[in-house]
């Protein structure tokens, strides 16, 4: 009898241990979270990859406005695609681990910076192409959102023969700032532009919804 009593009171023993663990578990991980946010709130882009970047983001208005434009010139990208007319590619973000992957395969992550643009390809006449997308909602795009390793990178890429530019989007009107134009505004410390400052050869008309932005490279 006094078997089965002793047997008892070590079940109960071990389901309060057990229930202690689980509470720490939880707390431990509020404090984790806790950590991480405010560790990488500044200038930092969290994410959760599984295969792939996902997760929730808290975006600006400006990343939203950006990300939205990419996701235009993709699908323009991949028209020229089954057109023949071009091969181009979004370049993948590198990305560094910042956390322990959890059961299911994700881990917490910031994006590294970049010194690549974001489109890479050939278009039809075998010239190597590259360049950035950015888009601003306001009526000047500021020249300090391209690095000075993108801006180098552009005009290495176009010294060696290669096709390369800035395709901005302002307040829905599309431009190709080529990278030579933009060193030159760089080296005269210009820190803006506005549609005024783009010729009626650099701007990219819109057919159907389409920006058609290689009619211009031509």
């Amino acid at each position: 009898m006094n078997f089965f009593v002793s047997l008892g009171e070590t079940v109960s023993i071990m389901k309060a241990v057990v229930i202690k663990i689980k509470k720490k578990r939880r707390n431990l991980a509020r404090v984790l979270v806790s950590r991480t946010r405010n560790r990488f709130a500044d200038n930092l882009k969290t994410t959760e990859i599984a295969g792939s970047i996902g997760g929730d983001k808290v975006k600006t208005k400006s990343q939203i406005i950006g990300g939205n434009f990419e996701g235009e010139i993709t699908l323009v990208c991949d028209r020229y695609k089954q057109l023949g007319f071009a091969s181009i590619d979004k370049t993948p973000e590198p990305v560094k681990q910042i956390g322990k992957m959890d059961e299911r395969g994700r881990f917490t992550a910031c994006y590294t910076k970049k010194a690549q643009p974001d489109f890479k390809g050939v278009i039809w006449n075998g010239r190597a192409i590259c360049f950035e997308a950015k888009a601003t909602a306001d009526k000047s795009f500021s020249l300090k959102n391209i690095s000075t390793e993108q801006s180098m990178y552009l005009e290495r890429f176009a010294r060696c023969g290669g096709i390369a530019f800035v395709l901005i989007s302002i307040s829905g009107n599309v431009y190709i700032l080529t990278a030579k134009r933009l060193v030159d505004m760089l080296n005269d410390c210009k820190r803006s532009v506005s549609r005024k400052d783009f010729s009626e050869n650099e701007t990219v008309l819109r057919k159907g919804g389409f920006v058609d932005f290689l009619n211009v490279l031509k």
